[in-house]
């Protein structure tokens, strides 16, 4: 979740960016998220903004930031227009999500049950009890079933959306999203959709137990040196200062001991497979 800030021109944003340090810095019994979320939810926006990730991000280094303009995201967006559908990768799911929406009936039960119906001739379990965690499922841990059920819920949620009058100018994704996001643009018709997230997941299952993957607080081109000297391979740029490695385990074992010594923070992500590198291909490849 970012941090949030804009103003009419530069110098409002730069006053609005010192205005919420000042802020952060004495209401110290505030927690960054409840600042991002008032900002998101009770401000105007205005055309120039700045934005923070707030991943791994302490209140001293948030203050450091926003005192700092230079080191935020910045851009200028439209004041007005529709919106853009993000569809994100693994990592947004908990046991239970979707079932409230499911249980109160309506266009999103009824797409969520027709993405159960083109799931189904690709797995072996229920998506409906996966999503209630219910004991005799597997549970969301698995990535070939947790992909499938990510995948499952963003395009009943897009169908929701529409059916309240929100649609989108665009739809991007991030690994999943993308089959998501191709899916609720049409260029995937959903029995496709379906076919190709299963069967994704269970050939990334295929090659689990010997990767990983690690965050690292680098922009990317010192991130790219230290893939290049670990023998590593870039899986995701999230910020101009943070950075995802990925490949095989002991090659990120030798990362996080260098970090260590080198006081850089690296954060391991919880996957035991490497995403976003060269097997991709043979993923692919096998797909195909």
């Amino acid at each position: 979740v970012p941090l949030v800030v804009s103003g009419r021109d530069e110098g409002a944003l730069r006053a609005s960016l010192e205005r919420v340090a000042d802020f952060v810095e004495r209401h110290t019994d505030v927690p960054v998220e409840e600042v991002a979320r008032m900002l998101a939810g009770s401000r105007t926006v205005f055309e120039h903004r700045a934005a923070i990730p707030l991943t791994d991000t302490d209140r001293d280094t948030l203050i450091h930031r926003l005192r700092t303009p230079d080191d935020v995201i910045r851009g200028t967006g439209r004041p007005v227009g529709d919106p853009v559908w993000v569809f994100p990768g693994q990592g947004a799911q908990w046991t239970g999500m979707a079932v409230p929406l499911l249980d109160a009936g309506g266009v999103f039960a009824e797409r969520l049950t027709q993405c159960a119906d083109a799931l189904a001739p690709f797995v072996d379990w229920d998506l409906f009890a996966v999503l209630r965690g219910e004991p005799d499922q597997p549970g969301l841990d698995r990535v070939d079933v947790v992909q499938p059920a990510l995948w499952a819920v963003m395009v009943s949620l897009a169908a929701q959306w529409r059916a309240t009058g929100i649609h989108p100018t665009a739809v991007i994704g991030h690994s999943q999203g993308e089959i998501a996001a191709a899916t609720v643009a049409g260029a995937l018709s959903l029995s496709d959709g379906a076919r190709v997230v299963a069967l994704r997941s269970q050939l990334i299952a295929q090659y689990a137990g010997d990767g990983g993957m690690a965050s690292l607080a680098l922009p990317r081109t010192d991130a790219e040196h230290a893939a290049t000297r670990f023998g590593l391979e870039v899986a995701a740029v999230n910020s101009p200062t943070t950075t995802v490695l990925s490949g095989p385990a002991h090659a990120l074992d030798q990362l996080t001991a260098w970090c260590d010594e080198h006081d850089i923070r690296c954060r391991r992500v919880p996957v035991d497979y490497a995403s976003h590198s060269s097997f991709v291909d043979i993923m692919h490849d096998q797909l195909l």
